[in-house]
């Protein structure tokens, strides 16, 4: 299954409870296509929904993410780093 291209990022709303058809739509979506929103100020995961987000919180919802496709965190991140290196170009700056 390809999105036409897209890339689709999660925020820490997956981590939620009452957010079934997230959850279940995060497990349909390629790895290929999928990041994790970092900075979106009122999207935190639980445990620390109702604070500010912060960047080290997107680890609670890589985690959630692992878990539901049924992959290992480090898995998963190593996953997310590859896409994030292809969207946003970080492979090439890195080799410059």
């Amino acid at each position: 299954m390809r999105c036409a291209g897209y890339v689709l990022s999660f925020s820490g709303t997956v981590t939620f409870r009452n957010a079934p058809a997230l959850r279940e739509s995060a497990v349909l979506v390629p790895s290929s296509q999928l990041l994790v929103e970092t900075d979106a100020p009122f999207l935190t995961p639980h445990p620390f929904r109702g604070r500010p987000n912060e960047p080290y919180c997107a680890a609670y919802t890589v985690r959630a993410l692992a878990q539901l496709r049924g992959v290992s965190d480090i898995e998963f991140g190593s996953t997310l780093r590859v896409t994030a290196e292809r969207v946003f170009g970080l492979d090439r700056v890195a080799q410059s």
